[in-house]
């Protein structure tokens, strides 16, 4: 039940990362042109439209969560697990955006360290709530999630603190709570495509991988190397686009460029080398380890491709060309779902 309300899962963290891709293009901007009273403004700005995402996320999330789950062909004897699990989730997706929020904010001043640190602790934080709301207290498929959704919350409000505690320009203040419309206006524009760009390849992921519950996790861990990077060339290149110093951009990007080659050269060999220990850790079928193993060995030497693909995505966002990045989204499903249904006559 939880695998597969965690692809239902994945589509909420990629509506809400995506839109906060939005507030670390526009700050990070303001911030490298050396404009602080427009950075206090995207800050303030910000927070009415995290709010107004959490509401729509929460809401449409509660709505659609069975119909979704159904849509997914998940089995009868799972679906009530899975939608109370998916059901939580989105209730609690008020700690998500915060967390990412507030971790937008920090990264686009430069402080990519802290939201590290607080990401390290939620992880923390959810493997002892998992413990305590499932094996001591047995509140089974929803202590999971509330164990998740309460990690996430915790983290965000220690962030948050942090945050203001070190930065005393982002206090909230009555005089400065108010919604720039055109800075609000140039968030969306930068946070939505990416918000559409995320989403809809998560959908990709649900029509294809349902049954690779394992694997798709392995997967997504294996792509945190270019995702890292690409967050990292995102607001390097925000900054360096507001001081208009291109020829770092250009540096930059052949860095991380680097970095990713070097990173997939240690990650890719682990899991194609570990592939059966993986699926030996989460199942004794013999047949599912198999699937598993061969799906492992065939995206792995393939993950340099979407790390650097990610690099490509974030640089272009950061430096306003968001038109290019939904046509990349848009055509990486098209392709995936076209090759799928291809390769299944072919085979």
């Amino acid at each position: 039940a939880v695998s597969v309300a965690g692809v239902g899962m994945y589509l909420v963290f990629s509506l809400i990362i995506g839109l906060t891709t939005g507030v670390t293009v526009v700050m990070s901007q303001y911030y490298g042109a050396k404009e602080e009273d427009k950075v206090v403004k995207t800050f303030f700005s910000s927070i009415f439209i995290a709010l107004g995402m959490t509401i729509l996320v929460t809401v449409i999330g509660l709505l659609t969560t069975r119909p979704l789950l159904i849509v997914l062909q998940t089995p009868a004897e799972v679906l009530d697990a899975a939608v109370l699990y998916l059901r939580i989730i989105c209730a609690g997706s008020v700690g998500t955006m915060l967390y990412n929020w507030i971790s937008a904010v920090l990264r686009s001043l430069g402080n990519s360290v802290v939201p590290l640190i607080f990401l390290g602790i939620s992880s923390l934080l959810n493997i002892v709530f998992d413990i305590l709301f499932v094996a001591v207290i047995p509140l089974g498929v929803g202590g999971a999630a509330f164990a998740t959704v309460l990690a996430q919350v915790i983290s965000g409000v220690a962030c948050l603190l942090y945050a203001w505690k070190i930065l005393p320009m982002l206090r909230i203040r009555r005089d400065k709570l108010k919604l720039d419309t055109y800075i609000g206006k140039q968030m969306l524009v930068y946070g939505l495509p990416a918000a559409l760009q995320m989403s809809i390849i998560s959908i990709s992921d649900m029509t294809l991988v349902v049954a690779y519950g394992v694997c798709i996790k392995v997967e997504g861990l294996g792509m945190q190397v270019g995702d890292a990077l690409g967050t990292a060339l995102g607001t390097f290149t925000g900054q360096n686009t507001g001081a208009k110093n291109i020829e770092r951009i250009k540096a930059g990007f052949r860095t991380t460029f680097l970095l990713n080659a070097i990173g997939y050269a240690v990650v890719s060999p682990l899991i194609f080398l570990l592939a059966p220990v993986i699926m030996r850790m989460f199942t004794d079928s013999q047949e599912a380890i198999g699937y598993g193993v061969e799906y492992m060995h065939i995206f792995a030497p393939f993950l340099i491709g979407v790390g650097t693909l990610n690099l490509f995505h974030n640089m272009l966002r950061a430096v306003g060309d968001v038109k290019i990045t939904i046509w990349m989204g848009i055509s990486e499903v098209i392709t995936r779902i076209g090759f799928a249904f291809l390769f299944s006559c072919l085979w």
